[in-house]
């Protein structure tokens, strides 16, 4: 049995610590007993039941408190960027092996200054690396000269059983936002929506790599689309004024939600049509509950989503022409036709490669190696 301490960058309900969490619980069974400690304080409302170890990411007495928890654990788990340098350093100080995760596309957050000595260097050092897809390895392997061996692709993951099914109907969720669901509190609504609509539902932050405007002015141009947006972020302000002037009956903020499933249930097709990805989790538990997901083939998109067979992908280069809104329109009425179609084909591949059960077997797999 390994002692895992999972670092977080902060307790705030994003991919990669949903993640943490979740794979915290699933190693248990496989006899890992797993500590959740954040970088920073959360940023947001509602955060997660992770504590932080000090009051910002460099903060002298966190960093101490890092390297002391490191001791009391066999490895040190790294998820995202921010806990990288400050994982490997506490890792490094307790004399335990560092594990870092890759959260998105490498080719894009790599290009900061130092990138050589301020993600290659801790890199370099780690007992393991895992990437989320093939290209992302091959891209951390060759931008970081990282040792092959050191790098595996496991893949991100949804607890299939977890997602659980929402006890609200549509109608209630039409009059009454997320009802009495336990959930983060729901942001004042952008007019009703129309029954009979088709109905785009976005999951996810509000934030500019995300593009939420691109999803709104999509919906917008067609007339017989609503847009039911569950995520908070920088850019909500922005989105809600862009929604109220473009399409005031024909789009719903809801705020962030607490379950998945309480927007998935209530939705079509998903979009996600990020500018740069990962391995999306919004996209996998779209197609867990059988929904097309319709977006560009940026980063571990295409891994997801196989375009005309589980959803909708569309070439990048087309994301930032005059005619993208129209563009993404016509893939979400495409997705909507065929949803039945697309969404059984999607439920398989999506239950098949990125059930959390299957992924926790290759975590552990890691953790046995570098323990």
């Amino acid at each position: 049995m390994a002692r895992v301490l999972m670092l977080t960058t902060s307790p705030d309900r994003r991919g990669a610590e949903v993640f943490a969490v979740a794979l915290a619980e699933a190693l248990e069974p496989l006899g890992h007993r797993c500590t959740l400690l954040a970088v920073r304080p959360a940023a947001a409302s509602n955060p997660l039941p992770i504590p932080a170890a000090g009051r910002s990411r460099w903060d002298p007495v966190g960093l101490s408190r890092l390297a002391s928890a490191a001791r009391r654990h066999d490895v040190v788990v790294g998820h995202g960027s921010a806990t990288l340098l400050a994982g490997s350093l506490a890792a490094r100080v307790a004399r335990r092996p560092f594990v870092y995760r890759n959260i998105g596309d490498p080719a894009q957050w790599g290009e900061v200054p130092l990138a050589a000595a301020r993600i290659g260097w801790p890199l370099r050092g780690a007992a393991a690396v895992t990437a989320l897809y093939e290209g992302a390895r091959e891209e951390l392997i060759g931008r970081y000269r990282l040792d092959p061996r050191r790098v595996r692709v496991v893949p991100n993951a949804v607890d299939a059983a977890g997602l659980g099914a929402t006890e609200l109907d549509a109608t209630e969720l039409d009059a009454t936002g997320l009802g009495d669901t336990g959930a983060a509190t729901a942001a004042p609504a952008v007019g009703p929506l129309d029954p009979d609509l088709d109905r785009v539902g976005w999951l996810g932050a509000l934030a500019e790599e995300k593009r939420p405007e691109l999803a709104i002015r999509a919906v917008a141009g067609d007339p017989g689309l609503g847009l039911l947006v569950a995520g908070d972020g920088p850019l909500a302000s922005e989105a809600r004024r862009l929604a109220t002037e473009l399409a005031p009956d024909r789009v719903r903020f809801l705020g962030s939600v607490g379950r998945p499933r309480d927007l998935l249930d209530h939705v079509d097709v998903l979009v996600v049509p990020s500018r740069t990805e990962g391995l999306p989790a919004a996209a996998i538990e779209a197609g867990m509950v059988g929904l097309p997901v319709v977006g560009y083939a940026v980063g571990g998109m295409p891994e997801v989503v196989l375009d005309g067979v589980t959803g909708v992908l569309l070439d990048p280069r087309s994301a930032d022409g005059p005619d993208a809104p129209a563009a993404l329109a016509a893939a979400l009425r495409d997705a909507v036709a065929r949803g039945e179609e697309l969404g059984v084909a999607a439920r398989q591949r999506c239950l098949e490669r990125f059930d959390l059960p299957v992924v926790a077997g290759l975590w552990s797999e890691v953790i046995d190696s570098v323990t």
